[in-house]
């Protein structure tokens, strides 16, 4: 029942992708109108030639859609995250991109950081250890989570859910739900 050629799942699964291109340290790059689910093919008008110089359709028409805005705003929230705080800096970080859970965790004297995404299309029940124990704070809402001394979290994980965990307590960035926003 998990359809990812779904628009709205399709949109909010690149939220999740959109996390971890930006959460890995290093300078980044996106395609043209990448933060609104951009959906030309890169070999756009014909998909037997490569025509990736061709100039792309403009999709002003994105702007009116609700779902495509939140994929916008989830963007620029991170790349905010990316230029205001230290931790994105970092040289000590942990990559495990291995199965369906990913995580990226970046470590910084001012604050630890890791990003938790299930990009499998079933629920998982899952373990994920974090770096320490302590008060974990969610970007993307106003919950906290308590990983005790085994430094580890247990949940089960909706097919497209992610996180973004900090140690340090972040404004939030009031984006609403992703599914409905009015």
């Amino acid at each position: 029942s998990y359809n990812i050629k779904e628009v709205a799942t399709g949109l909010r699964r690149i939220g999740m992708s959109t996390l971890f291109h930006t959460i890995v340290p290093g300078p980044k790059m996106y395609w043209q109108f990448g933060e609104l689910g951009y959906d030309y093919s890169i070999n756009w008008p014909s998909d037997t030639d490569n025509d990736r110089l061709t100039p792309k359709p403009p999709k002003w028409d994105y702007q009116e859609s609700w779902q495509r805005m939140y994929l916008h705003q989830i963007t620029a929230a991170l790349n905010k995250l990316k230029t205001e705080q230290n931790a994105w800096e970092t040289t000590d970080y942990m990559i495990d991109l291995e199965g369906a859970i990913k995580t990226v965790t970046l470590l910084h004297e001012e604050m630890n950081v890791i990003a938790i995404g299930n990009f499998d299309v079933v629920d998982i029940e899952v373990e994920i250890d974090f770096p320490n124990g302590g008060t974990w704070y969610n970007y993307f809402d106003d919950q906290s989570i308590e990983v005790g001394e085994d430094l580890k979290w247990n949940t089960t994980l909706e097919p497209g859910a992610y996180y973004l965990f900090t140690t340090l307590e972040l404004e939030n960035p009031r984006l609403g739900t992703g599914y409905h926003n009015e």
